[in-house]
């Protein structure tokens, strides 16, 4: 997958629709404004360029910065995007790089995660600005495959193997009973339990609950960025509620 043709579409669409409202506020985001979106995603560029600069360096992970640029975050943006592209472009996928993914320690993996990164917060600026547009299928696919599958199944499931139970208390009340999520042709199971989230890439007879929808409206509604309307819920609803609820803990 090209993610990073992905990364200068989506970039670029989210550039063009901030520059004439950056105090508008941002529903999905309370208390932002697209101005504060936009400083945050430039702060996330100047990060993950950080990290494949180090390679594989044992130094400390840098934090994200977020100082800004006061009265200017666009050209803070536009500086921070041209300098991942570039680094990001001098490399190929599987040069090493520092990642928050210990399983992935690769200049792709940040591919990949800045160009969904990307894409959700577009689509942030389109919810301020009234109309969104939908996330390519291939790209939102491949997002629902790594929300699942990163965000939730592995986090997770490394926080409780790190610091025990209390790490995530809600994950105490789960049964270990599936959900299935379909996005068009790509299916997986998540099954939360005591001791995290098992998540596989294929379809169960034994779902308690499934959610099905079109590869951005799932993507969409799993990253909270669009209702139960956009999406086909069948089964035991309070599980869904509950999946839900551990979605919230991820980082948004």
């Amino acid at each position: 997958m090209d993610y990073i043709a992905y990364l200068r579409a989506d970039a670029a669409r989210l550039r063009q629709l901030a520059a004439r409202q950056l105090e508008l506020a941002i529903p999905s985001w309370p208390g932002w404004t697209v101005g504060d979106l936009i400083d945050h995603v430039a702060g996330v560029y100047a990060q993950k360029t950080a990290y494949i600069r180090m390679g594989n360096s044992p130094e400390p992970r840098p934090a994200m910065e977020w100082a800004g640029f006061g009265s200017d975050p666009l050209a803070r943006y536009d500086r921070m995007l041209a300098e991942l592209l570039t680094e990001l472009e001098r490399h190929a996928p599987d040069d090493p790089a520092t990642t928050g993914y210990p399983p992935d320690q690769t200049v792709g993996f940040l591919m990949r995660r800045t160009a969904h990164e990307t894409a959700v917060h577009r689509v942030d600026v389109e919810l301020a600005v009234g109309h969104h547009t939908a996330v390519a299928a291939p790209l939102a696919e491949d997002g629902v495959d790594e929300l699942l599958t990163v965000f939730l199944g592995w986090n997770l499931t490394n926080m409780v193997a790190r610091g025990g139970t209390e790490a995530v208390p809600a994950l105490k009340e789960a049964d270990g009973r599936a959900i299935q999520i379909t996005a068009a042709q790509r299916t997986w199971t998540v099954r939360p339990t005591p001791d995290g989230v098992q998540v596989q890439p294929e379809g169960t007879p034994e779902a308690a609950a499934t959610v099905t929808g079109s590869p951005s409206e799932v993507l969409l509604w799993l990253w909270n960025r669009r209702g139960d309307e956009a999406v086909t819920i069948t089964g035991d609803t309070a599980l869904i509620t509950f999946l839900k609820r551990l979605l919230s803990l991820v980082p948004q």
